[in-house]
């Protein structure tokens, strides 16, 4: 399920399911304006934020998955993954085979630092050389739309993303550019559709995974009261 829209130096893909439609965004070539415009239009707002560039260096570290909020395994402490994001090693490529981790006796997935050598300038979270695939999971299921910053080592520098919606339903794929410096993607779904899973791929076979995560979401009614009231406040004070 492919559908390529070219706008100038911004690549798009474009994918139709059921309940609506998804875009797929490459940021640092030329997308940002056109993601953070269709964020603007859909009103979603942003949600949550990895900040595992202000931690201390990773190293480099083996451990099992799943990983999440409440994760606290003498690498990952609580709090250190978003309450609406949970990650995981698949060992089937494009998440064919569903979520299939290695699981908490493995080491499935791998955390690395700058100091591994590797040309990550943050600390970044991957599936292991030896597993195929890595998923994020939107843990919350209100997640419309995403900004990662994806990378691979030791692979070919590209990467596929496939996205899944909460029901499990294949509805877009896109590939692009991910070297161990990073590259930014957005994606974002329209109508009844919520992202499930978005799983990063490495054709070549290296370690794919993220530097950074950003989530965005619906304001919840009372929100939007709260944000219309805020603005009203400042418009009194003028």
């Amino acid at each position: 399920m492919r559908f390529k829209l070219a706008l100038g130096a911004v690549a798009l893909l474009a994918g139709t399911s059921a309940q609506g439609a998804v875009f797929f965004y490459d940021l640092d070539g030329g997308g940002q304006a056109a993601f953070d415009a269709d964020l603007a239009t859909y009103g979603y707002v942003m949600q949550s934020q990895t900040n595992w560039g202000a931690l201390p260096d990773w190293g480099i570290q083996g451990m099992g998955g799943p990983v999440d909020f409440n994760t606290n395994n003498g690498i990952i402490n609580p709090g250190e993954i978003p309450f609406d994001l949970a990650f995981d090693s698949n060992y089937t490529p494009w998440g064919t085979g569903g979520p299939n981790g290695r699981g908490p006796a493995g080491n499935g997935l791998v955390v690395v630092g700058p100091s591994g050598g590797f040309g990550n300038p943050s600390n970044a979270l991957l599936a292991n050389y030896f597993v195929d695939s890595f998923d994020i999971f939107d843990a919350g299921g209100n997640v419309v739309a995403m900004e990662i910053n994806a990378l691979t080592l030791l692979g070919g520098n590209t990467v596929d993303l496939t996205l899944y919606d909460d029901n499990g339903a294949l509805i877009g794929s896109f590939g692009g550019a991910a070297p161990p410096s990073g590259n930014r993607y957005g994606v974002l779904v329209t109508g009844a559709d919520t992202i499930g899973i978005l799983n990063v791929y490495d054709p070549s076979g290296g370690a794919e995974g993220v530097m950074a995560v950003t989530t965005y979401t619906v304001p919840a009614p009372g929100a939007l009261a709260l944000l219309g009231l805020a603005g009203l406040a400042r418009r009194r004070r003028r």
